[in-house]
């Protein structure tokens, strides 16, 4: 009996953890969906133009779960594929290549960022009601500079 259980409980778990991985597919704050190669790190809000902006913030998984970085393009290409109907802004920020993806009205958006487009992602930061509207807004805002606000 003991032998069986031994076989079929790694079994278990791994479906187990499967199902898990499934139902973390979408963010709980927006609802976007999350790139599988993110892991959740933290949440906050904060106030930008006297708007309360909650924020959900994605790190890579570690290197030695994933054995592979994560190029920014390749990010990209998935966000681009699984967010219909988003807009799509290339910018840089201080030097580092940047995406966002912000919905229709701007109440939405996923931002990534990366040291290089070569390597890996660095984070990837899911906002609910940001308005931003141009990369700069966002650039602007990231650095706490004034002048977003509309």
């Amino acid at each position: 009996m003991i032998k069986s259980l031994a076989l079929v409980l790694p079994i278990i778990l791994a479906a187990l953890a499967a199902t898990g991985a499934q139902a973390a597919q979408n963010d709980k704050l927006t609802g976007m969906p999350v790139n599988p190669d993110l892991s959740y790190s933290n949440p906050s809000t904060q106030s930008v133009c006297s708007t309360q902006v909650h924020l959900a913030i994605y790190t890579p998984r570690p290197f030695y779960i994933l054995r592979r970085h994560v190029s920014l393009k390749t990010v990209s290409a998935w966000y681009a594929s699984h967010l219909p109907g988003f807009t799509q802004i290339h910018g840089s920020f201080p030097n580092h290549p940047s995406e966002a993806f912000v919905n229709a009205d701007g109440t939405k958006s996923v931002q990534l960022s990366a040291n290089t487009p070569q390597t890996g992602v660095d984070g990837a930061i899911y906002a609910q009601n940001a308005k931003f509207r141009t990369m700069s807004n966002l650039i602007s805002w990231l650095k706490g500079e004034a002048g977003i606000c509309h």
